[in-house]
């Protein structure tokens, strides 16, 4: 009982460095345990909300609500590019909360070898369609499209050195709008490791056993692996001299410099 009471101490404490509020149905799906735990395990725990807290749950639904709709326009328009796989919605606006002047984080999943001939089309076309965060902007432009994460089907799991309790939450809290070939699934199985960090929410979302079979190559593709690479070398060197803490590669662009990870542990007190 005392390690549930920890377990749940630090679960709020990690919600509130994100000014979240934990009802119980948020508090059993986003527990910190490498166990799964029952719901009738966490009745002694009801979490007292005040009249405030629940005001502030619903007020940010209803600003998420109103966001994914746009999220959404985005997705049927990225529908178009044969090449996209999936496209989720990441960040606090696929928990459900979502700030007015928050962005509309999205992650793209491209078919093999074909990231960033993808982006090369995608990126103009959605910046004359929709407004878009650019890396340079630091105003806040509200609803702002902002695809921070690149991935091909081929390196669907998190490199090692970037799995943490801060990135399990992000990868089981993806949530998915566009998906063809059940490539949302094969991601989540692929980061089978945030189990040791979320065991209930890495439960809840792959309740439903999954088909691990490989697509093998088209001749198609490997004509495309030439003009893939092609792309990418270009779309490398214009970014070069602004790359920070971006990790970039010919198969994966995670463009979120901020790693959070070090000053969540801070605050949870771990170091």
């Amino acid at each position: 009982m005392a390690n549930l009471r920890s377990t749940i101490r630090q679960t709020t404490k990690y919600a509130a460095f994100f000014h979240t509020v934990l009802d119980d149905q948020g508090l059993h799906r986003w527990l910190i345990c490498e166990k799964v735990i029952s719901k009738n395990k966490l009745k002694p725990f009801t979490q007292k909300l005040t009249t405030s807290q629940v005001g502030e749950i619903n007020k940010k639904r209803i600003i998420s609500e109103s966001k994914v709709i746009k999220a959404n326009q985005v997705a049927r328009f990225l529908s178009f590019f044969q090449t996209v796989s999936l496209v989720a919605i990441t960040g606090s606006l696929a928990v459900g909360n979502a700030s007015k002047n928050d962005d509309i984080d999205l992650m793209i999943v491209t078919k093999n070898h074909t990231l960033w001939l993808t982006r090369l089309f995608v990126i103009p076309f959605i910046s004359l369609f929709f407004p878009r965060r650019h890396p340079a902007t630091k105003s806040f432009l509200p609803d702002a499209v902002c695809l921070n994460l690149w991935l091909d089907e081929s390196v669907l799991a998190v490199p090692e050195n970037k799995r943490n309790l801060y990135t399990a939450h992000e990868v089981l809290q993806a949530l998915p709008l566009l998906d063809r070939g059940e490539v949302y699934r094969r991601f989540l199985i692929a980061n089978r490791w945030s189990s040791r960090y979320l065991a209930n929410a890495f439960s809840l979302t792959t309740k439903k056993p999954s088909s691990q079979d490989t697509v093998k190559p088209g001749f198609l593709t490997y004509l495309l692996i030439p003009i893939n690479f092609l792309a990418y070398f270009l779309q490398y060197l214009y970014m070069k001299h602004r790359i920070t803490h971006e990790t970039i590669s010919l198969h994966a662009a995670y463009f979120h410099p901020r790693d959070l990870s070090e000053r969540l542990n801070r605050h949870l007190g771990l170091y």
